[in-house]
């Protein structure tokens, strides 16, 4: 239920019998006959200017302002909490100046309704929506520990068996979304959030809905009234980038991208303005793939087949791009074994040293084909060696000895006269 508080609409929650009303409030039998009470924080939120950041401890709907998560072209994102059950949650706050204009206002309800048509594990859940005092929009999503894909990519490569479950569960996302008809339009590494649970195995989450729109709409897909073309360069299609309509397939060229990114770390297409880089894509080749990036062939020409320009060679769908991916990574890593189990196979294990070696010794090798006795030859061999060093070692001591005895005998006698 909703209790009016002057400026701000607070949405009030089932507090159960220990809780006791904030002052002025009025108190209603909710829920089992329990009395729905605000939560144990000032329902009335000190005056900000409109449009100003949300301070801490602002209350939006039934979570407290913690701290900014994010900020971006078209709003903010806060990290809040309840502050009775201390759920954590990510509120997205569309700024004034995009509050006011129609379009971004049904684009910012869209993204909402998007991912709950969807309702997949790995898209991020929004599950409450409204208007703060001074009109600004917002939702309620999840929060999450982790990181963006971006992000973890600028810290190094990424192991292939991290790869496997990034690039199947996004695939996976995708092909949900568009059973459903609808085509994100902005798939990016930024945009794929890494989920780092306390207890669990980490997964991924698709994010910022904010220009997916239904395939098949009878506006165009990729701009806006006013022609702005919507989506991120380097990982925009042909189609997109020439404002044509397009469909699911779109998304398969950016997630060819992101692949291209994963495997060699750079971009098929760049280039320092978006005209240079569109360009680009829509003139030239993808660079194929290094052979020492992706020893996989049918690995390479999967990814460039998802960076066709035409939209009908690229692979059918996500779930058709997902399972190919993984069963040419299942391939290659099956070959690098058999490739380092052959090595292995024939590569000498190394002589653990001995006292011989310790002591200055080149211990000579085993030639291939030698017998047993040729062993015990040359150890033989050695021996003796070793035993007329230590004779000699021996006798130079002698010599020494008796020299210093004959100087001592010297040094006894009276010096010779000089004449």
């Amino acid at each position: 239920m909703t209790k009016q508080t002057g400026t701000e609409n607070t949405q009030l929650f089932d507090g159960g019998g220990n809780n006791v009303p904030a002052q002025g409030a009025s108190t209603k039998q909710g829920h089992a006959g329990r009395t729905a009470v605000p939560p144990p924080a000032s329902v009335q939120n000190p005056s900000i200017p409109p449009g100003a950041p949300l301070p801490p401890g602002y209350l939006v709907a039934e979570y407290v302002i913690e701290r900014v998560l994010g900020q971006g072209g078209m709003g903010s994102v806060y990290l809040a909490t309840h502050p009775l059950i201390g759920k954590r949650v990510a509120i997205k706050v569309l700024s004034a100046a995009w509050s006011t204009n129609p379009e971004l206002v049904r684009r910012f309800v869209d993204e909402a309704r998007a991912v709950n048509k969807i309702g997949h594990r790995n898209i991020i859940d929004i599950f409450a929506f409204g208007q703060l005092a001074d009109e600004r929009q917002y939702f309620i999503m999840e929060y999450l520990e982790g990181e963006t894909l971006a992000a973890r990519m600028e810290r190094g490569p990424i192991p292939s068996e991290d790869l496997q479950w990034i690039v199947a569960q996004a695939c996976s996302a995708l092909e949900a979304a568009h059973q459903e008809q609808i085509v994100h339009r902005d798939l990016k590494p930024e945009n794929i959030w890494l989920a780092a649970p306390k207890h669990a195995e980490p997964f991924l989450k698709i994010l910022d809905f904010g220009i997916a729109k239904l395939i098949g709409d009878t506006e165009s897909v990729n701009a806006t009234q006013t022609g702005t073309v919507m989506g991120t360069p380097h990982f925009m299609s042909p189609e997109q980038a020439l404002g044509q309509k397009i469909d699911h397939r779109a998304d398969i060229y950016a997630m060819g991208v992101v692949l291209y990114r994963l495997l060699s770390g750079t971009y098929p297409f760049d280039g320092n303005t978006y005209a240079e880089i569109v360009s680009k894509m829509l003139t030239q080749e993808a660079p194929p793939l290094r052979e020492s990036d992706v020893p996989s062939d049918e690995l390479r020409d999967l990814v460039l087949s998802c960076l066709d320009k035409d939209q009908a060679k690229r692979p059918t769908s996500a779930r058709e791009l997902g399972r190919s991916f993984a069963r040419f990574v299942a391939q290659a890593s099956s070959a690098g074994h058999q490739r380092s189990s052959a090595v292995a196979s024939t590569t000498t294990a190394l002589p653990l040293p001995n006292v011989e070696t310790q002591l200055g010794f080149q211990e000579t090798p085993r030639p291939s084909g030698a017998t047993d006795p040729e062993i015990r030859k040359s150890s033989t061999r050695k021996m003796v060696a070793l035993g007329f060093a230590v004779l000699a070692i021996l006798v130079t001591v002698g010599v020494l000895m008796l020299g210093k005895t004959n100087q001592r005998r010297v040094e006894s006698s009276p010096p010779a006269q000089v004449s």
